[in-house]
């Protein structure tokens, strides 16, 4: 799977300034891979499934941009059929969330993976934790894009945040 650098809002290029993995490592969901820089703010590109890395497509130093590719790691539960298709034996919560997505933005620092229920479905509930924003304590949901019960894939806009500083679109 390639990991890939978010929307940057107005931002065309940042720069990588550090890379916290190498080719090999096994990382989790939302581990930091690299750490990107605008002349504004830094920001730390978590990856998106756990798993291994495979290789590290850029170095420190590199200018990148929206949709650059910057790593390529192997889901550490890589189905032979595509994510979307989640095996029967698969137990998930399929009903959506009351409360909508603004209620489920958390802070970077849960961890705890979503909960499940004992009804078998090809749905799955997954967890979208807010990444480090770096040294803003704060920040303000200023659009979403979803609503409760919405399909969504890889990538698709859920909402966009809002530091003092700059505007990061999470997917």
């Amino acid at each position: 799977m390639d990991i890939t650098i978010p929307s940057l809002g107005d931002i065309d290029e940042v720069e990588v300034i550090e890379l916290c993995v190498a080719p090999g490592d096994y990382v989790e969901e939302n581990d930091t891979l690299l750490v990107i820089e605008s002349d504004k703010a830094s920001m730390d590109l978590p990856a998106s499934v756990a798993g291994t890395v495979d290789s590290i497509l850029v170095a420190v130093g590199d200018m990148v941009s929206e949709g650059h590719a910057v790593a390529v790691v192997t889901p550490a539960d890589a189905p032979s059929s595509p994510a979307a298709e989640a095996p029967s034996d698969t137990d998930a919560d399929s009903a959506p969330s009351e409360a909508g997505p603004a209620a489920e933005v958390k802070a970077e620092s849960a961890t705890t993976p979503a909960d499940t229920s004992s009804t078998a479905s090809t749905e799955s509930q997954v967890e979208v934790l807010v990444p480090d924003i770096g040294d803003a304590g704060d920040v303000v949901v200023i659009e979403i894009a979803v609503q409760a019960g919405d399909e969504v894939a890889v990538n698709d806009l859920l909402v966009v945040l809002e530091s003092d500083k700059a505007s990061m679109e999470i997917a």
